[in-house]
């Protein structure tokens, strides 16, 4: 998925005078323990779509297919290739010395779904979108919250309280699959794997997914026998050892499987 094909909703929307897309999307619906938490961003589709912006773009991605095809790794015209992609490099970077626009554009085209990114890389463009962000917003939901409404329902709940806490009202929403009851078909698209396909939910899914590790990282800290830095409350093989030998915690869900047998069991 290169930048053009993940910002082609983003593209058509703007080509409407659309500036405000939210991506909005989820993390934390399936583990045993720990916070569901969901994050909506706006990104600055004017920045996106200016012809400057785009410019490096095209000269990254040239520069790059350059690198990929480049004979020098197939040891032919060793000096002559690197004479030719190291001018072009400098040709950018003349114009980098002027802003910072090309260092923010190395950011934008690694934007991707964030399970497909390191937790170093995660990490970088995270704060990255939040900085870069228009508006964002993150919202977390406790365990009890979870057990008590069910995760279709806080879903729903999730997702329009995210996009009601934005400062900026976004004018379209982009999901992964996920529809908004209470905004209108016509308002918004839901995509499936839409955090392969939309920079905007993509954004948001690596927020998300940051914010949350990190909750877990904390509760391995207060709750140390089950590893939740590593498996971050899946139910891993190490989760569920550590639960057959230790039981549930204060985090765990009462709701799910099983951890409801369980508590039934005793």
């Amino acid at each position: 998925m290169n930048f053009q094909e993940i910002t082609q909703f983003e593209k058509k929307l703007y080509s409407k005078g659309i500036k405000y897309v939210a991506g909005i999307d989820e993390v934390g619906r399936g583990p045993l323990a720990g916070p569901f938490v969901v994050s909506a961003v706006i990104l600055d589709l004017e920045k996106i779509f200016s012809n400057d912006f785009q410019e490096y773009v095209n000269s990254i991605v040239l520069i790059n297919n350059k690198l990929s095809n480049n004979p020098i790794s197939k040891g032919r015209n060793r000096e002559k290739s690197k004479k030719e992609i190291g001018e072009e490099t400098i040709e950018i970077n003349d114009v980098q010395n002027k802003d910072d626009l090309k260092q923010k554009v190395d950011q934008y085209i690694q934007i991707r779904d964030s399970k497909k990114l390191t937790p170093r890389k995660r990490n970088i463009l995270s704060d990255f979108i939040i900085n870069e962000a228009i508006s964002y917003s993150i919202e977390v939901f406790e365990p009890g919250e979870i057990d008590k409404l069910g995760v279709s329902k806080l879903t729903q709940k999730a997702f329009f309280q995210s996009i009601k806490n934005l400062k900026i009202k976004p004018q379209y929403l982009l999901t992964d699959m996920f529809e908004v009851a209470k905004i209108t078909k016509q308002h918004q698209t839901n995509i499936v794997n839409g955090d392969d396909k939309s920079i905007s939910i993509a954004s948001a899914s690596i927020v998300a997914k940051v914010f949350r590790d990190e909750i877990m990282i904390k509760m391995h800290e207060k709750y140390p026998n089950y590893g939740f830095d590593k498996h971050k409350g899946y139910g891993t093989k190490m989760h569920m050892e550590a639960l057959q030998k230790h039981g549930i915690c204060e985090i765990h869900r009462k709701s799910f499987e099983p951890i409801k047998s369980w508590i039934k069991g005793n």
